[in-house]
C-alpha cells in the first residue's frame, strides 16, 4: 500500500526476470491503475507462468475488476495473455474494452472455462468490426459455465453484419440466466431499429434466461414491436428491466403492447422501467400501460422512471404509482420523475391516504429531478407520506434541481426522517438546489442522529451554495450517535460556505469511527486541506491536516 508508481514499476521488472515462475499470488492494496499497470505488464511474457492470483481490495479472490482504459495497448494485450492463467476466476469485470482490438481479448477470455459471470463495457464511441465480434462471439461459445452476461455500449459504431455476429455469440450461451444489454447511444452511435430487432431475435431463444435487463437508448417503432415479440416469448422471466430512455416515436400503442407481453410472465418478481421523451404518450396510454401490468400478482418490486412525459398529468402519475401498491406482495417501491412538469401534490396526498399499505414497504426510493412544480408546499404533502413508513429499512430520497425548494420545504422532509427508527440504509439528495441554506440542510443532518439502526449513509449537498459547516456540523453530531455505521458518504462539492471549522469537526468525529467505506468530497470547497476527496486510504493524511490544527 505505502508503494509508490516506480515502487510497483520495480517490483513487475523484479517478478518479470523470474522465467520459470510457474504459480504466483499477488494482493494489491490499494491499487491505483498506474500501479496496477506497471506490475501486470511484466507478467504477460513470464513464458512457464501457469497460475496467476491476483487479489484486489473490496473483492473475493474469484472476482477481477479492471479498467483496461488505464493501460497502453501493449498494457491490455498483457492483461489479455494473463487471464487464461487466472483458473481460479469465476467472475470476470472490464472497463474500457477496446472494440478494434478484442482478438487476443477474447482469447484470453475463452480460456478462463470455469468463468461464471462475465461484465464487459467498451470504451465510449468504439467501432465494433464483423471479425471483432465474431471473435467475441466465439468466446463466448466456449464459456459453458457462465450464467451472467452484462455487455455495454456507449455510443459505439457497429459494422454491417457486426451484431448479427455478436447475437450468434449469445445465441449459443444457453446456460444463461442473467443477461444485461446496455446500448447507451448519443450523438455518435449507429444503434437503429435492425440493431435492436436483431437483440431482441437472440434473446428470445434463451431457455433458462430468467433475470433481463434491455437498454435501448434509441428506439423506433420496428424496434419497439420487435421488443415486445421478444419479451412475451422468453419464458419464465423472475426480472424485467427494460430502459427506453428516447422513445419518442412511440405512441400509445406501443407501450400498450408493450405491457401486454410483459404481463404474460406472472413469474416476474421485479420490475423496472424507465421511459423517456414519451411525446406521444396520453393519460390514457399510460393508464392503459399500468393497468395491464396489474395482472402481475407476483411482483414483489417494483421501480418506475418516466422523463419528460409532457403530456401526462399530475393524476395520471398518481393512478399509475397507486395501482403498483393494489399489487399484495410488493413491498419495494421506487418512482422517479425527471423533468415531468405537471407531477404536483396529487400523488403524495393519495399515498398519505394509504398509510397502512405504506407501512409494509420494507424499500422506498424517491426521485424528483427538475420537476417545476415541485417547491416546498408539495415537498411538505411528501414529507407526510414519507411518515407513513413506519417499518422501512432501505430509504432514498432525491430533490434535485427545483428552483421552488427552499428551507422551509427540506425542513418538512427533516421532521419526518428523523421519525423512521426502522431505517438502516439511508440515502439523501439534495443536489443543486440554489434556495437552501444550512437553515434548512441542518435539519436534515440533525435528524440522522436519532436513526440508531443506520449501517449505510449517504448526504449529498452537492452544489448547493448556500450550504456550509452548519450542515457538516450537524453530520458529526449525528456521527457520534450512529454506532453501528459501517459505511459513510458526503459530498459537499462546491459548497463554497463549508470550511476549515467543518472539516475540523469532521476530522475529529472520524477519529473514534471503525468504518468499512468511507467517501467524502470536500472538492470546491473553502477547506484548506489539501486532501478533499476523502477514502479510507486517504483519512489519516486529512486528520493530521485537523487535529494538529
Amino acid at each position: 500500500a505505502a508503494l509508490s508508481v516506480e515502487g510497483f514499476a520495480a517490483l513487475g521488472s523484479i517478478l518479470g526476470t523470474m522465467k520459470r515462475m510457474i504459480y504466483l499470488t499477488l494482493t494489491i492494496e490499494p491499487p491505483s491503475p498506474d500501479c496496477l499497470r506497471a506490475v501486470l505488464v511484466p507478467l504477460g511474457s513470464l513464458p512457464c507462468l501457469a497460475q496467476l492470483f491476483l487479489c484486489l481490495p473490496g473483492a473475493d479472490h474469484t472476482t477481477l475488476t479492471l479498467n483496461l482504459t488505464n493501460f497502453l495497448s501493449e498494457g491490455a494485450l498483457a492483461v489479455a495473455s494473463l487471464l487464461w492463467k487466472m483458473t481460479h476466476l469465476r467472475t470476470l469485470k472490464l472497463r474500457g474494452v477496446p472494440g478494434m482490438e478484442l482478438e487476443e481479448l477474447a482469447e484470453g477470455m475463452a480460456q478462463v472455462l470455469d468463468l461464471e459471470a462475465l461484465d464487459l463495457d467498451f470504451i465510449p464511441e468504439t467501432e465494433i468490426s464483423r471479425w471483432n465480434a465474431k471473435e467475441l462471439a466465439l468466446a463466448l461459445s466456449k464459456l459453458d459455465q457462465i450464467s451472467c452476461l452484462t455487455l455495454t455500449f456507449r455510443d459505439a459504431t457497429f459494422a454491417a453484419g457486426c451484431v448479427v455476429e455478436l447475437v450468434a455469440g449469445i445465441r449459443i450461451a444457453v446456460q444463461l440466466e442473467e443477461l444485461q444489454l446496455h446500448f447507451r447511444d448519443g450523438e455518435f452511435g449507429n444503434l437503429d431499429d435492425d440493431v435492436v430487432s436483431s437483440v431482441c431475435h437472440a434473446v428470445q431463444q434463451l431457455p433458462k434466461l430468467r433475470r433481463l435487463v434491455l437498454s435501448f437508448w434509441r428506439i423506433g417503432q420496428a424496434g419497439a414491436t420487435a421488443l415486445s415479440t421478444s419479451v412475451a416469448e422468453i419464458r419464465p422471466l423472475q426480472e424485467l428491466t427494460v430502459n427506453l430512455p428516447a422513445c419518442g416515436e412511440l405512441d400509445d400503442a406501443h407501450f400498450v403492447n408493450l405491457a401486454q407481453a410483459v404481463a404474460k410472465h406472472n413469474t416476474l418478481t421485479r420490475l423496472s422501467f424507465f421511459l423517456g421523451l414519451c411525446s406521444r404518450l396520453s393519460d390514457g396510454g399510460l393508464r392503459n400501460f399500468g393497468g395491464v401490468l396489474m395482472d402481475l400478482v407476483n411482483l414483489a418490486a417494483v421501480d418506475v422512471h418516466l422523463r419528460r412525459c409532457g403530456r401526462v398529468s399530475d393524476a395520471a402519475f398518481r393512478d399509475l404509482v397507486l395501482g403498483f401498491l393494489k399489487l399484495p406482495l410488493v413491498d419495494e417501491l421506487a418512482v422517479n420523475f425527471y423533468e415531468c412538469d405537471k407531477l404536483g401534490e396529487k400523488l403524495p396526498v393519495a399515498l398519505q391516504a394509504m398509510g397502512p399499505r405504506l407501512a409494509t414497504l420494507s424499500v422506498f426510493r424517491l426521485g424528483l429531478w427538475s420537476c417545476k412544480k415541485v417547491e416546498n408546499t408539495v415537498l411538505k404533502q411528501w414529507a407526510g407520506a414519507l411518515g407513513r413508513l413506519t417499518n422501512v429499512r432501505t430509504l432514498q430520497i432525491t430533490v434535485a434541481g427545483s428552483k421552488g425548494v427552499s428551507n422551509p420545504g427540506v425542513k418538512e422532509l427533516g421532521a419526518a426522517l428523523e421519525k423512521l427508527t426502522s431505517v438502516e440504509d439511508l440515502r439523501c439528495s439534495f443536489y443543486s438546489l440554489a434556495a437552501l441554506s444550512d437553515v434548512g440542510a441542518e435539519a436534515v443532518t440533525l435528524a440522522l442522529g436519532e436513526l440508531t439502526k443506520l449501517h449505510t449513509l449517504t448526504i449529498d449537498f452537492g452544489h448547493c451554495t448556500g450550504v456550509g459547516d452548519g450542515a457538516l456540523k450537524g453530520v458529526t453530531s449525528s456521527l457520534v450517535k450512529l454506532r453501528g455505521l459501517r459505511k459513510l458518504t458526503l459530498d459537499f462539492l462546491s459548497c463554497a460556505r463549508v470550511g476549515d471549522d467543518g472539516a475540523r469537526a469532521l476530522a475529529a468525529v472520524l477519529q473514534g469511527k471503525r468504518l468499512e467505506k468511507l467517501d467524502v468530497n470536500l472538492q470546491d470547497t473553502g477547506v484548506r486541506c489539501r486532501t478533499r476527496r476523502i477514502s479510507l486510504v486517504e483519512l489519516d493524511a486529512f486528520q493530521r491536516s485537523y487535529i494538529a490544527m
